[in-house]
């Protein structure tokens, strides 16, 4: 039973306040409704003792119109009274839900982690939707009933004190009946709408896009419909049992209630008949009984009353335990707005818990100086992701402070705070709607020529004017239309759009595919120029173009250095090294000389293997994919040509030190060639002899990560300097390999064929 006080009963009426001049009308209304109404029932009184006893037809027309006119004006002002009643529950429905996601939306991203989607939904919709009435309707309930009451009571007395009393004798007997039905109504209604939030939360997670791929993956359907159909079950035994209960007492009330009436006409019978009232008639005991069966059920409903607004106080007490709940991260009042393009981020013996006995954080030290990138690396669950979320204020420290350009972000106007940082999170979230609104999310303010731009950078522009509606394509729910890279590129497209002074990613392109993959690293490595960049890296070479890496265990930054430097100390960092790229990148060595290299150091995603000659198809088909580069060179690739390449080895180096490697795609077809000897001329020199992409692949950046993967690889292995020599009548080629960081050593010759240029760069 929820507990009645002055307090919420006042916060229940002041959703009424803004709209007291309706509610003033619908009394009005009510009043007169209840006066006019009384005219049927003494007219009645009037055509038997004066019309139909007298034989005054005449006079039994008039009254008859009378009463007509009575009910047509007590109906059109009840029709008012409806409409008004309607217009205002609406309009609190409205308010209250408006507060409600208002509030919810304010509230620390805490509260959509921890609480159930189902409960949240329901105190949106059912919950609200059933007090609303309560407020309104009810509230002209109470009003009409008591009018029609007084209204009533004052005529059976001035009619007859004696019959009224008679009438009135059967009220105490409601009262009963009325109490139990209240208590078991409340129980049942409360059971009821748990299950309902369990019902709610059910449907909420198995039909949604994710939740219903799990269901079919792990073949669940059957036991997920045997649960909702048990919660389900559980809902209509409930709402039957509140049913029954208010049956019952409507059988009861319905008993009584019938019970006046028959005394009246005994008693009013008793009086006339034994001429204990010579005043009394025939025709006022008829009216008597139409008064007293109007009396009753304003009183019924009064009675009833009070069961139906106890089951609203219980949800009125859910939704205000909602509206109550402090929010913790607000934005303070006139807060501040400092520059933060490349400015530092500073975290000074930062402590954070999500629960206030067991802290993530502990001390975390460190400073991010402007304009840089780094990354934080660390085991799983270390709190890799809780130290970037307090950036933005997703969550608030427990102690210490974060700060950007000196100003703790606790001082920061919130929203100017948000608009500054760019997040690219692991799974890239889309509204089901259109392209471009999914885009426009970032700025509603944007030109068509800035949408196509961020696209162009993100390049997903080419894959979106290639479908039918173009920006219009829809997504469907999540953005499940597209592919993983597709919604990836586009969630990066997004935060382009947004132009954030800081950024912040926690990268997820080692769940796409290889294609994707380097086209979003591409993007993301132009998007990181200029900005200060927070990184939790998942990627070999996103760590070694860090500046400077985090390492994150037991709630401290346990060390920071970049990738030489960590490895020297051998902490914390060089055990994560070698046991999460262990499989990737071979450390050791043979006789002293170049390392002995894992093929698979070379590519984190695609399939890569040594070739030889039993390859030779496939090189020579993806040799011919480049045609116009052979052309450029007037050369023709031939099978005995690329058969002299991969068995070619330079003079000084070892067979075993040359990898002729292939990079295959997820569906076994191969995407590019390298041809790499390694501890040539030096033991930490490497030349690449020949490096070539699918032509139906190129301008995706398939080359970029690619090479990108190689130089990580090498540098690991300690590997300092690269050659290679180019086509100098190919300007596509030197313009590839000078955006690589090659740079011509000044060294040209020619090759038996045609003009190459030397080019080299450190790694």
């Amino acid at each position: 039973m929820p507990k009645v006080t002055k307090g919420l009963l006042l916060r229940i009426l002041s959703y009424l306040k803004p709209y007291w001049l309706q509610f003033a009308l619908v009394f009005v209304a009510i009043i007169v409704a209840a006066i006019v109404g009384l005219a049927p029932s003494i007219v009645t009184g009037m055509i038997v003792d004066e019309a139909l006893v007298g034989e005054d037809l005449r006079y039994l027309i008039q009254l008859l119109l009378i009463a007509l006119a009575a009910m047509v004006a007590s109906q059109l002002i009840g029709v008012l009274e409806n409409y008004v009643n309607a217009w205002i529950s609406q309009r609190i429905i409205f308010d209250m839900r408006h507060q409600m996601y208002q509030h919810l939306q304010n509230m620390p991203h805490s509260t959509a982690t921890t609480e159930k989607q189902g409960d949240i939904i329901t105190r949106m919709d059912t919950d609200i939707s059933g007090v609303s009435s309560v407020v309104s309707g009810t509230l002209s309930k109470v009003v009409s009933n008591v009018a029609t009451i007084v209204t009533t009571l004052v005529a059976l007395f001035s009619m007859s004190w004696k019959l009224a009393i008679v009438g009135l004798a059967v009220l105490p007997l409601l009262i009963l009946p009325t109490r139990s039905a209240g208590r078991s109504r409340l129980k049942y209604a409360t059971q009821t709408q748990a299950k309902t939030d369990e019902m709610n939360q059910s449907i909420n997670e198995t039909l949604s896009a994710s939740g219903s791929l799990l269901v079919k993956m792990f073949t669940r359907e059957q036991a997920e419909y045997e649960r909702f159909e048990k919660v389900n079950k559980e809902v209509t035994d409930l709402s039957m049992k509140e049913t029954r209960s208010g049956s019952l007492f409507s059988v009861a009330m319905g008993m009584f209630t019938q019970l006046g009436p028959l005394l009246i006409y005994f008693a009013g019978g008793l009086l006339i008949i034994q001429k204990y009232d010579p005043t009394l008639t025939v025709g006022t005991v008829t009216a008597m009984v139409a008064l007293v069966n109007r009396l009753y059920r304003p009183v019924e409903s009064l009675l009833n009353l009070q069961v139906t607004f106890t089951r609203s106080l219980a949800l009125f007490t859910r939704i205000f335990d909602y509206l109550d709940r402090e929010n913790t991260i607000v934005s303070p009042e006139n807060g501040l707005k400092p520059d933060v393009e490349q400015k530092p981020i500073r975290y000074d013996h930062v402590a954070f818990g999500y629960d206030e006995d067991r802290l993530v954080l502990t001390d975390v030290n460190f400073e991010v100086p402007g304009g840089a990138m780094y990354a934080i690396v660390g085991p799983s669950g270390s709190g890799k992701s809780t130290v970037v979320n307090l950036i933005p204020r997703l969550y608030d420290v427990s102690s210490g402070q974060v700060s950007i350009a000196g100003v703790d972000v606790r001082d920061f106007d919130l929203t100017y705070l948000r608009q500054q940082i760019g997040v690219v999170t692991q799974e890239a979230y889309l509204f089901n709607g259109t392209i471009l609104e999914n885009l426009m999310y970032a700025d509603e303010n944007a030109t068509m020529e800035d949408v196509e731009r961020a696209c162009r950078i993100a390049n997903i522009h080419d894959f979106i004017v290639a479908q039918p509606k173009g920006y219009d394509t829809e997504v469907g729910n999540r953005g499940l239309k597209l592919s993983g890279g597709e919604k990836q590129r586009l969630s990066l497209a997004r935060v382009i759009l947004k132009d954030p002074k800081i950024l912040i990613l926690d990268e997820a392109t080692s769940a796409l595919d290889s294609i994707s993959e380097h086209a979003i690293q591409d993007a993301l490595e132009q998007l990181m120029v200029g900005r200060t960049s927070i990184v939790i890296a998942h990627r070999l070479s996103t760590i070694l173009k860090a500046d400077c890496i985090l390492v994150v265990k037991d709630g401290v930054i346990a060390e920071q250095g970049t990738h030489e430097e960590l490895l020297e100390r051998g902490g914390v960092y060089r055990e994560l090294f070698d046991t999460q790229f262990d499989q990737v990148i071979g450390m050791t060595s043979k006789d002293g000389a170049a390392p002995v290299l894992d093929v698979q150091s070379l590519g984190t995603t695609f399939d890569v293997r040594r070739l030889t000659e039993a390859d030779i198809t496939d090189i020579f088909q993806l040799a011919k994919t480049n045609g116009r580069f052979y052309r450029s060179l007037g050369i023709r690739p031939s099978k005995s040509r690329l058969t002299e390449i991969i068995s070619d080895v330079p003079a000084g180096a070892r067979p075993a030190d040359k990898y002729f490697v292939g990079f295959y795609d997820d569906e076994g077809e191969l995407a590019a060639v390298l041809d790499l000897i390694c501890g040539y001329p030096e033991s930490d020199d490497a030349v690449i002899g020949w490096f070539m992409v699918d032509a139906n692949l190129q301008g995706q950046g398939i080359g970029s990560g690619i090479f990108a993967d190689v130089r990580a690889s090498m540098k690991a292995q300690g590997f300092d300097h690269l050659e290679l020599k180019c086509p100098k009548a190919s300007e596509s080629a030197i313009k590839f390999w000078v955006e690589q960081g090659f740079e011509p050593s000044g060294n040209e010759e020619f090759n038996g064929e045609y003009d190459v240029v030397e080019m080299v760069r450190d790694i």
